[in-house]
């Protein structure tokens, strides 16, 4: 997915106007029993697993498994869709968090 799906431009596109979190869950580090339990709490297990949510941690879309661009970037479209219907008056840049197993190319910020 981080080779064929995150660098292409479309999805790229959209990657701008979030804000993209790693979690790594597989390395046997205290950091990723963290963050393999936050995953299990919120959002369940497969890999890989993408989430978008907004700042209080609401989940506005969730995505397992290997997909087409196709399906990923409609993905990416339903959770920014709703959060502009939600919350119109937010800066669309600060808009929402993207949590996935797989890296995001360098043309995208981690936080």
């Amino acid at each position: 997915m981080e080779n064929r799906v995150f660098s292409q431009p479309a999805v790229v596109q959209r990657f701008e106007r979030m804000v993209l979190a790693k979690l790594y869950t597989d390395r046997g580090t205290p950091e990723d029993e963290s963050n393999r339990k936050l995953q299990q709490d919120q959002f369940g297990f497969g890999l890989p697993y993408y989430a978008v949510i907004d700042p209080d941690g609401t989940k506005l879309a969730v995505l397992g498994g290997r997909v087409s661009i196709k399906r990923f970037t409609e993905f990416l479209d339903n959770a920014l869709q709703k959060w502009d219907t939600r919350n119109s008056a937010f800066p669309k840049a600060e808009a929402v968090r993207f949590i996935g197993r797989d890296r995001p190319s360098s043309n995208s910020r981690i936080e």
